[in-house]
């Protein structure tokens, strides 16, 4: 036998599996409205039909429609997408292909229409793509809104949402404040592209970008990267609208994608945000942040959704709902990787995450685009879940009210402690390589293969930092928002780039990661003025403000972890660690060797600040 026919019989015996399987254990992430017998079930369209639209320049653009039962009018969720609205499956595979995911069929059996279109240069619609999110993309958004509105089996009202690069096209979308759209929901989407996504800290993302393209060029050829061989076997590439059942026109389009821009070839050489990207755009021109005063006078309601494993996404959620505060929009910021599926709380028993994502919409969606009543009005604007608790909480703002700072001071012996000491540094040679893992948070946002995302034990990876632990806690500590480390920072060399990680160590010695941070030292200067709305001050990443390190010379640098929400236990301790280098995801400026020497002492003595919720 063949190890091809190997292959087929094992994925379909796979796919039999799991479909028959279901977790052995509860996921702890479980709505703070679970068995309150809201849950949605979901149902299968009553019609599914697919078309071309053509835009106002001839472009056509492919498009699904999905009916639920009933007579309607109905009112419609839409979103646009990058990687195909549907695969076309060959035979016998397609026995085992879903076109809707189970969120989608919620929205279905609440009594939505679902309007799915691939965006222009991409899937089966024809076009090039010169830049994500161009003005191009969003105006033919606005006239998918405008054809939506016009269907006899349409209300009039839509909803948009989307994850990922179809959360940003809501988003922007949602920028030209169409009167049809009623209500925005970016789930898992970055806010600023720039410090969120391709340059967080201001280094250079070079493993997301490198494989976005590479994964985004394999979409163009028909050939989706997930599962291997297995997809090459499995798809034929996107799928065919009604009128195109030979693939002609698919065969057309696909030749128009072949111009299609290179994000990792176009971004490699960038430094600063307000380099131009693509076309004379510079990253404000095409990314969410840069629209805020037409976000705000939209008026839209807008839940901000995110995880705090999603990459840098959990911020960018954090951010559009502190910048845009338009009246009834709502934040959720739970244990998860980039779309919800996993928990990765590390005390979570299982990794699929329980969370009811669909009927988080739907409730949603009822209050603002039906104008039903939903008892999500009667709730607090926004939860998150606190990892090592394992609980959903609730807050009328972020961070929540009652939190109090904590500083503890990089100390000679390896130590936090609750003061300064004067007169003492210490110095790290820069081992660059040093990583985050191969499992990380960075590898959430693109993950077509949905590898599980985790941090195993980091005392080993450790040995090649500078660590610094505080004493075993007398009680349960539990940090919640944005902590921020303060260095009185030497370094032989004018640039490079630092990776902090906030750690537990445990009584037993296991090192758990709970966040980080990261930051270029070129852009170190931080900036009172922003776009957008921050908790801490950030740099700007301007060319104005960037400034080499004078070698030798202490200069004080700032880095901003990642927020989150993490209950440290009584006997444990709290761990500093400082890299820099992350050799599986960031690109530094240089890898000669570097020297960074610590004050730890002085006018401005080197720090963490926790941010400290009441127990």
């Amino acid at each position: 036998m063949s190890s091809k026919t190997i292959s087929i019989k094992a994925f379909l015996t796979l796919l039999l599996l799991l479909s028959a399987c279901s977790p052995r254990t509860l996921s702890t992430d479980a709505a703070w409205w679970e068995g309150s017998g809201e849950s949605v079930k979901p149902t299968s369209p009553s019609s599914n039909t697919s078309q071309y639209l053509t835009m106002r320049d001839g472009t056509k653009l492919a498009a699904d429609v999905y009916l639920p039962e009933g007579t309607g009018p109905f009112p419609t969720v839409f979103w646009q997408t990058r990687y195909y609205r549907d695969f076309d499956i060959r035979f016998p595979f397609f026995f085992f292909h879903e076109s809707l995911h189970q969120t989608s069929k919620q929205l279905l059996g609440a009594g939505y229409a679902l309007v799915a279109v691939d965006v222009r240069g991409s899937g089966a619609s024809f076009g090039s793509q010169q830049c994500p999110w161009s003005p191009e993309e969003v105006s033919d958004a606005v006239e998918v809104v405008e054809w939506i509105a016009k269907q006899p089996w349409s209300d009039g009202s839509i909803g948009v949402t989307g994850v990922s690069y179809s959360g940003t096209s809501a988003e922007m979308l949602a920028t030209r404040k169409h009167p049809a759209v009623k209500a925005l929901i970016p789930r898992f989407s970055l806010f600023d592209c720039y410090s969120e996504i391709a340059f967080p800290g201001g280094l250079y993302n070079e493993w997301f970008m490198k494989s976005w393209a590479a994964g985004n060029k394999l979409l163009d050829d028909g050939r989706p990267d997930f599962g291997g061989l297995i997809s090459f076997w499995a798809v034929r590439g996107p799928k065919p609208v009604d009128e195109d059942p030979e693939r002609v026109e698919i065969y057309v389009a696909s030749r128009e994608h072949s111009t299609n821009a290179n994000p990792y070839k176009d971004t490699e050489k960038l430094t600063y945000r307000d380099d131009v990207v693509w076309n004379g755009l510079t990253f404000q021109e095409f990314c969410p942040h840069g629209f805020v005063d037409e976000l705000k006078a939209s008026n839209l309601p807008i839940y901000s959704y995110s995880g705090w494993w999603d990459g840098a996404y959990a911020l960018s959620a954090i951010r559009r709902f502190k910048s845009i505060q338009n009246p009834q929009s709502r934040l959720v910021l739970g244990p998860w990787d980039h779309g919800g599926r996993q928990n990765i709380s590390p005390m979570s028993p299982e990794r699929r995450s329980s969370f009811d994502h669909g009927t988080e919409l739907v409730r949603f969606l009822d209050q603002h685009v039906k104008g039903q009543s939903s008892s999500i009005a009667q709730e607090a604007p926004v939860h998150y879940f606190t990892m090592g608790e394992e609980r959903w909480k609730s807050s009328d703002v972020w961070p929540p009210k009652n939190i109090s700072f904590e500083q503890l001071y990089l100390s000679p012996g390896a130590r936090l402690t609750g003061k300064a000491v004067a007169g003492s540094s210490e110095s790290y040679k820069v081992r660059y390589d040093a990583s985050s893992g191969e499992s990380s948070r960075w590898n959430s946002p693109y993950n077509p293969g949905q590898e599980e995302i985790f941090y195993p034990d980091r005392a080993e990876e450790d040995r090649k930092l500078v660590v610094y632990d505080s004493e075993p806690l007398a009680e349960d500590k539990e940090v919640t928002g944005h902590p921020v480390l303060h260095l009185n920072l030497s370094s032989s060399r004018t640039d490079g780039g630092l990776f902090v990680y906030l750690e537990e160590v445990t009584p037993d010695g296991r090192v758990q990661y709970v966040t980080e941070g990261l930051q270029r030292l070129l852009h170190r200067k931080v900036s009172e003025s922003s776009l957008f709305s921050n908790v801490n001050p950030v740099p700007s990443y301007l060319k104005r403000d960037g400034k080499l390190m004078s070698p030798g010379v202490s200069s004080p640098v700032s880095v901003e972890l990642l927020p989150t929400s993490y209950l440290f236990r009584k006997g444990s301790r709290i761990r500093i660690a400082i890299a820099g280098a992350d050799k599986d995801h960031f690109r530094v400026p240089s890898t000669e060797p570097l020297t960074y020497t610590i004050a730890h002492g002085g006018s401005a003595p080197s720090r963490i600040v926790l941010p400290i919720a009441p127990r």
